[in-house]
């Protein structure tokens, strides 16, 4: 996806973001709250990358703010009347609004102070101890950059870029890596051990930030059988950990009870082939199904039973690979990208059990999550095992 020239200065941190490590350790996890170039506000969990370890990213729409000791999030509520308010939010109880501003409002900084809103080319301060609001007296934009935390090798970084969030973590290199692309300018950014957050915030984490997956498609050549024996040895991309669950916790059981790993591969005409192997413990026709989203069309392919199935652009195969496993095929035409991974294209398992809540887990958390960019915290994407 095209970058986007940088429309405005990094925008001031609070002070939290400049906060030493926790007595836990050094920082694992950077938690970011950024603006898009169209207005949207998206933020993002990125846990940091240690040796022979996958990163993973973690994404929800709006501000959320996250870091040792608080949380906050901004949300934005239409109303029946026409347009919206915007209000801010203690996630630690989740009951308290500590002010609503009308529509326009906009969000300028958001941290463990509170947040900085923009009301008509006035700055106003929300106080998250339900103080009230006050005028904040001139600009809170900062020149620079990059945000830094101490660390081993020069520490970590932060930056927005050339409208990317870049990301550096201290080894030989200290190289800037491309997290996203399309980000207009930065509204917070906080460092912190996942692991110390206490039980409420682990589970503002896991309720609100889900994990993205780019399908990155290499070229070769696939025949559309169901049998995966052909694609031994390419790296796929695996869904099954909880923070992939969109829906259904209760009903969910772990990798044996519905997960998948997917792999793409694009051949001689131009198409895209993707490879799925599915486990589940329970197959129940009529409702087991992997759903696939483009740009264009979301395309339903049942696994209860093996066979062929058609529509318009696609042609789908499943086959039996194990006991409890699926071997899907699925040729997508009219899918262009202009490098290995493949934009705006998701790919969800929809498990229903006899006796259990539904469940769904998905690529990325919802289909404009892919359209942010292609994430790239390692230069070929995250080495993961090959569906076998």
């Amino acid at each position: 996806m095209r970058a986007r020239a940088l429309t405005g200065g990094l925008l001031g941190l609070l002070t939290a973001c400049q906060s030493p490590a926790p007595a836990g350790g050094l920082p694992d996890t950077l938690a970011a709250v950024l603006a898009t170039p169209d207005g949207s506000l998206v933020s993002v969990l990125v846990e940091l990358p240690r040796p022979g370890v996958d990163p993973i990213v973690r994404l929800a729409p709006g501000a959320v703010g996250v870091d040792q000791g608080w949380a906050l999030a901004w949300m934005k509520s239409p109303l029946a009347s026409g347009g919206a308010e915007s209000s801010l939010l203690d996630l630690s109880s989740e009951t308290r609004r500590m002010h609503v501003f009308p529509d326009g409002v906009t969000l300028v900084s958001l941290g463990k102070e509170g947040a900085i809103v923009d009301a008509g080319g006035t700055r106003w301060r929300v106080q998250p101890d339900g103080a009230g609001i006050r005028l904040e007296p001139g600009s809170l934009v900062a020149p620079g950059g990059s945000l830094t935390h101490p660390g081993p090798a020069g520490g970590f970084g932060a930056r927005v870029e050339g409208g990317r969030l870049e990301l550096k973590v201290p080894r030989e290199d200290a190289a800037w890596t491309t997290v996203l692309h399309d980000v207009d300018r930065l509204i917070g950014a906080w460092w912190f051990v996942e692991e110390a957050l206490a039980p409420w915030q682990r589970r503002v984490v896991d309720d609100r930030f889900k994990q993205v997956g780019i399908v990155r498609a290499q070229p070769g050549s696939a025949t559309v059988d169901g049998d995966l024996a052909e694609w031994r040895g390419q790296l796929a991309l695996r869904v099954d950990e909880p923070s992939q669950l969109l829906v259904g916790h209760a009903g969910w059981h772990g990798p044996r009870d519905g997960g998948m790993g997917v792999a793409g591969r694009r051949v001689e005409d131009g198409a895209l082939v993707l490879a799925v192997r599915v486990r589940d413990d329970a197959w129940m026709a009529g409702h087991d199904t992997m759903v696939v989203h483009t740009a264009d069309r979301e395309i339903h392919v049942p696994l209860a039973a093996t066979g062929s199935y058609r529509g318009p652009g696609w042609l789908a195969s499943v086959a039996r690979a194990g006991w409890w496993d699926r071997g899907v095929e699925l040729r997508l035409e009219g899918l262009p990208s202009p490098g290995p991974a493949v934009p705006a294209l998701m790919v969800e398992l929809f498990d229903a059990d006899p006796g259990e809540p539904a469940t769904l887990l998905a690529t990325a958390p919802w289909p404009a999550a892919v359209t942010l960019g292609e994430l790239a915290l390692t230069p070929d994407g995250p080495t993961r095992p090959a569906p076998r």
